[in-house]
Order: C-alpha cells, then sequence, then structure tokens
C-alpha cells in the first residue's frame, strides 16, 4: 500500500489539432483531472519529431504530479483554481 506520503506523478500527451480545435492552450501550474485525482502540471514541452517529419509536430507533453487539495476547489466536477 502507499504511504500518504507517496507522490504520484503521470504523463499526459494531448494532441496538437485537437487542442486548437478546442481553443485550449495548457500552461505550466494548470490542473487537469484523471479519474477521481486532481494532478498539476508541472513542465510541458514537446516530445520528439513522429516519423522523422521535422515539420509537424503532433502532441504536447504535460509532466504532472497530484495537486494538493488546497491548491483548488472542484466546481461541478472541474477544479478550479481559489
Amino acid at each position: 500500500f502507499p504511504s500518504h506520503d507517496t507522490i504520484y506523478n503521470i504523463e499526459a500527451y494531448f494532441y496538437q489539432e485537437e487542442l486548437r480545435e478546442r481553443e485550449i492552450i495548457p500552461r505550466e501550474a494548470d490542473f487537469l483531472k484523471y479519474g477521481h485525482v486532481v494532478y498539476e502540471i508541472e513542465k510541458l514541452n514537446r516530445p520528439q519529431i513522429v516519423f522523422g517529419q521535422i515539420n509537424r509536430e503532433v502532441m504536447i507533453k504535460a509532466v504532472c504530479r497530484v495537486a494538493r487539495e488546497s491548491q483548488f476547489k472542484v466546481l461541478d466536477g472541474i477544479p478550479a483554481v481559489g
């Protein structure tokens, strides 16, 4: 069993085109919810080029860690700061 001090990290991958279509711009310190756990984005980057296509960025990688409950409120199932 994990202890209370266990820190869970995830890597989330977002497709660039889908983000553009939904007009979403992920930023460091944003929150995302996966299952019943809320994570904070610590770092964003673009992984290596897919299939050697240098002019085609396909996805954004977000490195996230579990957020403390004191950092956000959940309104209608969506994390909100404040």
